[in-house]
């Protein structure tokens, strides 16, 4: 996926695409999404070894050592933070959620299974494709 996103922020100067970054959260809690997408007009907040703010858009891939206690947490400080868009990616299903965000908490944008294009707000309408993401 962050392969993906890489090949998609080429066309899309000065987006940044970061895997196991740590974002430093205001209660002296750090939480490390999978990937995070920092757009350009955000770059400031990239540290040398941490983010000092919320990614446009942060990744969590769903895997055996998750639990849906983690999966509810992250959720909850991404949520505090405004993390504009949240997917959450489900390797034994192969689909992807994708949650954006409102003043109210996440809402659901859509799911979308390995044969389809995930359309992400932050890159501006770019579709990304799933083939691939998931081993056939």
């Amino acid at each position: 996926m962050a392969a993906a996103l890489l090949r998609c922020a080429k066309h899309r100067k000065g987006v940044r695409v970061l895997q196991d970054c740590c974002i430093a959260f205001d209660h002296g809690t750090d939480v490390r999404p999978c990937i995070a997408l920092v757009g350009k007009h955000r770059r400031g907040i990239i540290g040398k070894r941490k983010l000092h703010g919320a990614p446009d858009l942060a990744i969590e891939i769903l895997c055996g050592g998750s639990t849906p206690d983690t999966l509810r947490t992250k959720k909850r400080i991404y949520s505090e933070l405004k993390v504009q868009e949240l997917w959450v990616v489900y390797p034994e299903s192969e689909t992807v959620e994708a949650l954006a965000w409102t003043e109210i908490g996440y809402a659901v944008a859509g799911r979308y299974g390995k044969s389809e294009r995930i359309c992400s707000r932050v890159l501006h309408g770019s579709r990304i494709s799933l083939r691939g993401i998931f081993r056939e």
